[in-house]
Parts: C-alpha cells; sequence; structure tokens
C-alpha cells in the first residue's frame, strides 16, 4: 500500500500484531532517489508500531501528520517532523477503533478521517488544537449495507449442573448454554482444576479419584466461564487391588492372581491391560489408575 508525498513514498504492509521486524516490516519510507529513510523495525519504532491492520495509511496536506492502523486494531496518529527527506514520527494518539475492514483512509473537507471497507464506511472526529481534552478519533458514524449482518458477540455462558458427585469411574456430561444463543462464535475451552481427580473432554467429565475438582468452561469470545464442582468419591466396600496381589514396583504392575486388569491415565483412557505384569516403562509419567472390576488403586508413574 504506497503512499506519495513530495519527500518520497511510504510503503504499508499488512502485518499481524507481533509482526514487526527486518523480514516482515509494517511501515518503510523512501526517499524519490530511492534510498530507505525510515523502517518500523528499528529499536525507535518497534514498540510503537506492533504491526499493521490493513496497509491503508494517510497524511494531510502539510505533511505533518500521519495516520495508520496496527496489528491489534489501535488508531496510531504521529506528528512528523521532516529533516530532510527522512521523517521522524512522534506518536501523538493511541486509539483502539477495534475496526479492520478498512481498505483506504482520506481526510474531508472538515479534517475528520474518513475510511471505507469491503462492508464498512467510518468517519473519526478526530483532535485539533481547540479539543484535545477529548477522546481522541472518536468514530461518529459507521455504514454497513442493507444486506449486512453485525456480529453477534457472546454475552455470557451457564452449564446444566453446578455441583455433581461421582463414584471413581463414573462419568456425567456438561452441557454449555451460551447467551444469546445466536452468537456468532460460540468456541469454548474446558479445564480441570485437578485432574487427577476427574478430567474432563468436550464436557464429558470422568471421575478419577476421590478428592473435589473444579470443572471451568471458557468462552473464545469474551472470554466469559462457568464452574461446577466434582466430588468425587470410592465406591463402598471397595476392596484394595493390594490384598488380590496387585501392587507396583520398578515401572511395572505385578498381577499375582492372573487379575483382569485395565489401567487409565488421567483422562480416563485406557492405556494398558491383561491378566499378567504389566509395564509402564513406555508410558508417560504421571498418575494412572488400576482396576479390575469394582476395585481400582491409584499408582504414579
Amino acid at each position: 500500500y504506497p503512499l506519495g508525498c513530495s519527500h518520497g513514498v511510504w510503503i504499508a504492509q499488512r502485518r499481524s500484531a507481533g509482526q514487526n521486524n527486518a523480514s516482515a516490516t509494517a511501515l518503510k519510507f523512501y526517499s524519490w532517489d530511492g534510498k530507505e529513510q525510515m523502517s518500523s523495525h528499528t529499536d525507535e519504532y518497534k514498540d510503537i508500531i506492533n504491526g499493521c491492520m490493513s496497509g491503508a495509511i494517510v497524511m494531510n496536506n502539510d505533511e505533518s501528520e500521519l495516520i495508520m492502523i496496527d496489528g491489534s486494531k489501535n488508531l496510531l496518529i504521529f506528528d512528523v517532523e521532516w529533516q530532510g527527506d527522512k521523517p521522524i514520527l512522534n506518536l501523538r494518539y493511541e486509539y483502539a477503533c477495534g475496526i479492520s475492514d478498512i481498505r483506504q483512509m482520506h481526510f474531508d473537507y472538515a479534517g475528520n478521517l474518513v475510511t471505507s471497507g469491503t462492508e464498512t464506511f467510518t468517519v473519526f472526529t478526530l483532535p485539533t488544537d481547540n479539543n484535545q481534552i477529548l477522546v481522541p478519533a472518536k468514530s461518529s458514524l459507521t455504514v454497513v449495507p442493507a444486506d449486512a449482518s453485525l456480529p453477534v458477540s457472546v454475552t455470557g455462558i451457564s452449564l446444566n449442573q453446578t455441583e455433581v458427585e461421582l463414584k471413581v469411574g463414573e462419568t456425567t456430561m456438561l452441557v454449555a448454554a451460551i447467551t444469546p444463543e445466536d452468537a456468532d462464535n460460540t468456541n469454548v475451552t474446558w479445564t480441570s482444576s485437578d485432574e487427577s481427580v476427574a478430567t474432563v473432554v468436550d464436557g464429558i467429565v470422568t471421575a478419577v479419584a476421590d478428592g473435589e475438582a473444579v470443572i471451568t468452561v471458557t468462552t473464545e469470545d469474551g472470554g466469559f466461564t462457568a464452574e461446577c464442582v466434582v466430588k468425587v468419591l470410592t465406591p463402598e466396600g471397595l476392596e484394595t487391588l493390594a490384598a488380590k496381589g496387585v501392587y507396583y514396583r520398578g515401572n511395572v504392575i505385578y498381577n499375582e492372581q492372573g487379575l483382569d486388569l485395565i489401567v487409565y491415565d488421567v483422562r480416563g483412557r485406557v492405556v494398558a491391560s491383561g491378566n499378567t505384569n504389566l509395564s509402564l516403562e513406555a508410558m508417560q509419567r504421571g498418575l494412572y489408575i488400576v482396576r479390575a472390576g469394582e476395585n481400582s488403586m491409584k499408582i504414579m508413574r
């Protein structure tokens, strides 16, 4: 995206936030003799210019002001001081405009910043010498096509259960309800505060061992959360496998009575089974559950 002026030409390249280095520079300026006079990856600017959202830039008529949108959707307003053909940029205002759909920018007759994109047309009232105490670059008008659907943001999330009791080996399904129902981004992540007690995969909770864990679901849009407390209990009358000749030593589960053993990891996945001695030598370090019928024991690899 080139922009010419009396001293030379600006080159803005579309770069995501964090992309502003020698091989992926967001903004450069070349004088008309072809010499590079400014680059945004240098120490002078690398902490100020964080990428370039649209590649669109604009200068005012006397070339004393430069405006661009960085990779974090911030509107940056620079005062430009010229030392010959070398521009010195001094950041005057930074405003989180939140708009990424910008392809062109220009000033109107009243000094407002006018931006246009594939589906938006926005006018920003910029600060002047008479209103510097006001919020800079306030978006005063946004126009979208009549058939364009506006994004629907997430405003909250809830779970069908907020507390549940399970016995070791049991599972339950947590269902997340996002508000509003027609939100565009319904992606969520699931986490357990203690995977040695209970694990969760896509809302399916598996009880691993005695204790208490908090299952949390978090929305990708907005970071809203909901929680469910899971209490895991050992079934009454559960015999220890040690009394039946099953014990763990030197990365091997010894099975003296030839019981049918199943070994689970903390996510409830079967990692080994059989009625002989079982080696865990190739397994990752961590907590495992050994079961034989209704009997179980915990081991630490």
